[in-house]
């Protein structure tokens, strides 16, 4: 049998990173939930959206596992630090 590469290596490189596994996992996950949003369908594009969700969750479990214990010192992930502060004047003339 002969055996060989149909992706250069450097591509699969690229596309196995787990964080653009995830990417495109919820990509595909948000596409198929419009389609069947906007038709009527069979259960059998149901259980391939289920299918699609446990198999992002579980991307997401492992990425997570893999991750460096990083102190932030907030437990929340609501990014607030990185939004600039409103000025209480603004919008008002000066």
């Amino acid at each position: 049998m002969v055996e060989g590469c149909i992706v250069p290596s450097e591509v699969s490189r690229l596309r196995d990173h787990p964080d653009l596994r995830i990417a495109r996992r919820a990509s595909t996950l948000a596409r198929l939930a419009q389609v069947i949003s906007e038709r009527k369908v069979n259960t059998g594009l149901r259980r391939a959206l289920l299918a699609q969700a446990v198999r992002l969750q579980d991307l997401a479990e492992r990425r997570l596992a893999q991750a460096p214990l990083v102190d932030d010192g907030d437990s929340s992930d609501d990014n607030s630090d990185d939004s600039p502060e409103e000025s209480p004047d603004k919008g008002e003339p000066g």
